[in-house]
């Protein structure tokens, strides 16, 4: 079974993998990380 739903080739898997990846998740780490940073000074 492919991963890719449609299409096929080095793109298509690129997409089907770059479609599961969700960002909002990263939003706390982020700003925990840049807060830490503005309070070392």
């Amino acid at each position: 079974m492919g991963i890719a739903r449609h299409g096929s080739g080095p793109a298509a898997l690129l997409g089907a993998y770059a479609s599961q990846v969700h960002p909002v998740f990263m939003l706390p780490p982020v700003a925990t990380a840049l807060f830490g940073a503005a309070l070392s000074g």
